[in-house]
């Protein structure tokens, strides 16, 4: 990745760090809120006190600003597009392959202890519990 950013004039540098600046805080404040709705009663060192609607339409301006920031700088050069796309289509696909390998290594070991006859709780990562 440094080696790739290492060939941009600052401006396309700047303008990566503030796509994925905006991406991973438009990330959060939707984890946030399907946390929320998936988890109300699981602990927190410290609660919103709004309910989960609320908060949901407390992030709608701050996530369609980080969307416009995502947008004009990705659009400001084709350096800055090329990265942030190339960037952003790596990590979907390690995502996909994150979930593939989980979902199949965890049917393995579920069918392995359903034939041995002790089916345990398996708390591995699985992409629908979030």
């Amino acid at each position: 990745i440094i080696g790739v950013l290492i060939g941009l004039d600052f401006n396309a540098i700047l303008c990566v760090d503030n796509f994925f600046s905006a991406s991973s805080a438009a990330l959060e404040f939707l984890a946030a809120v399907r946390l929320r709705s998936s988890k109300p009663d699981m602990p927190r060192p410290y609660r919103i006190p709004f309910s989960t609607p609320l908060l949901a339409l407390f992030f709608v301006l701050p996530i369609a600003a980080n969307v416009v920031v995502m947008y004009v700088t990705a659009m400001e050069s084709t350096a800055s597009f090329c990265v942030t796309m190339a960037a952003t289509s790596i990590g979907f696909l390690g995502y996909f392959v994150m979930c593939l390998f989980s979902y199949f290594s965890s049917s393995a070991e579920g069918a392995a202890d359903t034939r041995a006859g002790t089916r345990t709780e398996n708390f591995s990562f699985r992409p629908e519990e979030m």
